[in-house]
């Protein structure tokens, strides 16, 4: 079989899965709910589309997993199909399926993901409404095969890419700015099931390979990583940007210099602190009581709308006269004498008809983020220090109940954090809307699912550690997405042990009546447990998640150890520069963004300098 072939038939689903879903839904549906289909069609439209978005190497399994499901019900059940079983047996075989084998455990609780995220959002006809209220920015697509030129190529709409941007069009500086994902408009009105499938990398179903996987999420759209993050603003803390000066020696890195950088990116974005609310109030009212430090930390928020790129950056650099051609994707780098003379990509159109183009550029960016950035330049046959020093902040839920409600707003994020162990672990909360807290049901349905109607007193806070170990990226022909692996080191886990060990010792203080880490088949506890307890735990049996990424190709001045300079231009190439969070050296122990804004207005500063002084 050929290997289109072979990915088509990937992408078609079982006739089965629908039946299943409509199985799975049953499980949430109130009864006067179960005769519409429109929800059923709506959760095997999404699962199906975010399947055709995973990953070849998780697509795969996937498939194969469900397909031997359904050949074990044909087996089990005297050779009946699973269709034509009653819905008692039906349930009764995915119970039977999920004990009887793990993998079968992992499939279902996807499954189960993805229909309630579909579930608790919005119904199937405000699919078509938003798409047909032209939220996809149909006017920064190009429309026919082109050859384009530019003073600068900046590849990546995200924090850094849109920041580098509106600094070189300020200074006149012809740029174009491209990106693989959608310019998507109101991206916050829209239902998050749809966002999941348009704006998340791959559907946000990506995660790192290692035991145990480690998910992690990145933005594929115009804005990036800003468009899904929480808008966190912090900056590194000052010891930590010293010694990494130190280590790496990086020129100009220093707490001092980068304060003015951070002040200038935190205007940008109009980060402030806002109004307490209970979610964060929870957490503060633990750490009094534990006497531990907190703090609460600056959100990028204007009159309750996230301050994104595509809100604040962008839209100036646009009238500035910014070129922006929104899903184009750079598919290769091509080199002749230690520089890019041009760059190959294709683009989709709003028809969906793709195009394929040449743009010659004087000076090339690329900011595609720490996993794509370091992947676009092993496709192009660059490969010295790139990709081998991925690192992230392994992060642990746990799902808590509480005597009293908890904030549940639309996108409601803690803006307090536990600080008395940074930057090696730090306390937070994650979203708790009614969707992401049925997520974390979703993930072990027979041991949470009495807690569906009571989500009001559920709320999801973390542990998240500054790691020691690190992960590869790596580039295999004929894939079109990286193979990314992670292994944590004992010293991790034994992070990872305590920050669950603070975690649970927090939630109780703030009045939980149960605890429920992250980890399958833990019923969770109802009283204070003890770190010996928290350190029998397997491993392997951990959920873990990470929404930032670094270091895949740090910067510095020390080639042995460094792919950039210490203004994000590519050791031995002359017009080839990164300018993402893969250029800083080390995970920070502290939300990203703010330091990707300031380096990327430093080294903008910095290029604009150089190149007037040639």
């Amino acid at each position: 079989m050929a290997p289109r072939q072979f990915r088509r038939k990937l992408n078609k689903m079982p006739k089965n899965l629908y039946k299943l879903i409509e199985l799975l839904l049953s499980e949430i549906m109130p009864p006067s709910n179960q005769s519409p289909t429109s929800a059923y069609d709506k959760c095997y439209y999404f699962v199906k589309t975010e399947f055709s978005l995973m990953p070849l190497f998780y697509r795969i399994p996937i498939y194969i997993l469900i397909q031997l499901f359904f050949f074990y019900c044909f087996i089990v059940s005297g050779c009946s199909s699973f269709n034509s079983l009653t819905q008692a047996k039906q349930k009764k075989l995915v119970t039977r399926w999920e004990k009887l084998w793990h993998p079968g455990y992992i499939l279902f609780r996807l499954i189960r993901n993805l229909v309630y995220l579909c579930y608790f959002s919005q119904s199937a006809t405000e699919i078509k409404k938003a798409r047909s209220e032209d939220s996809f920015q149909a006017s920064y697509c190009l429309t026919m095969p082109s050859m384009l030129s530019c003073d600068v190529l900046v590849i990546g709409a995200g924090v850094g890419g849109t920041t580098l941007a509106h600094e070189l069009i300020s200074a006149g500086i012809d740029t174009l700015l491209i990106d693989e994902g959608p310019f998507i408009k109101d991206i916050y009105q829209r239902p998050a099931f749809q966002n999941f499938s348009d704006v998340w990398r791959c559907g946000g179903l990506t995660a790192a390979f290692g035991k145990p996987p480690i998910a992690y999420a990145e933005g594929s759209c115009v804005g990036g990583g800003s468009e899904i993050n929480s808008g966190i603003f912090q900056s590194a803390p000052a010891e930590l940007l010293n010694e990494l000066a130190k280590k790496y020696s990086i020129e100009e890195f220093n707490s001092v210099t980068l304060q003015a950088y951070y002040e200038k990116a935190e205007a940008m974005v109009n980060a402030q602190y806002l109004e307490p609310k209970l979610d964060s109030l929870t957490l503060e009212q633990a750490a009094h009581q534990l006497n531990w430090k907190g703090t609460y930390l600056k959100v990028a928020q204007k009159n309750k709308v996230k301050q994104s790129m595509c809100e604040t950056l962008l839209p100036a650099a646009l009238d500035k006269g910014l070129r922006l051609i929104a899903q184009c994707k750079a598919k290769k780098l091509i080199l002749k004498n230690g520089q890019v003379t041009e760059v190959r990509a294709i683009a989709t159109d709003h028809t969906g008809q793709k195009h394929t183009f040449r743009i010659k550029a004087k000076s090339v960016f690329v900011c595609s983020g720490a996993i794509y950035t370091p992947y676009l330049l092993l496709k192009s046959g660059i490969k010295k220090n790139i990709g081998r020093s991925l690192q992230m902040h392994p992060t642990l839920k746990t799902l808590c109940h509480f005597k009293n409600p908890v904030s549940q707003e639309a996108s409601s994020v803690p803006s307090y954090a536990i600080t008395e162990f940074m930057p090696e672990i730090r306390i937070g909360g994650s979203v708790m809307s009614p969707t992401f807290i049925a997520m974390s049901i979703a993930e072990d349905w027979k041991n949470r699912h009495e807690l569906l109607n009571k989500m009001n007193y559920c709320g999801v806070y973390y542990a998240m550690i500054k790691p020691e170990s690190m992960g590869k990226i790596r580039y295999i022909p004929g894939c079109k997405d990286p193979l990314v692996t992670y292994k944590l080191s004992g010293t991790d886990w034994a992070q990872l042990f305590k920050g669950l060990d603070y975690l649970q010792q927090t939630m109780f203080a703030a009045g939980a009546t149960q605890v429920i880490p992250s980890v399958e088949n833990h019923k969770g506890w109802y009283e204070k447990t003890s770190l010996d307890t928290i350190k029998t735990l397997k491993q392997n049996t951990f959920n873990l998640m990470s929404i930032h990424l670094f270091a895949s190709c740090p910067m510095g001045e020390d080639k042995a150890q460094c792919a950039v300079n210490s203004f994000g231009k590519l050791h031995d190439y002359q017009n080839l520069y990164i300018n993402d969070a893969s250029i800083i050296p080390e995970a920070l122990g502290t939300n990203p963004q703010g330091t990707i804004m300031a380096l990327a207005l430093r080294n903008a500063e910095h290029f604009i300098k150089t190149r007037s002084s040639e």
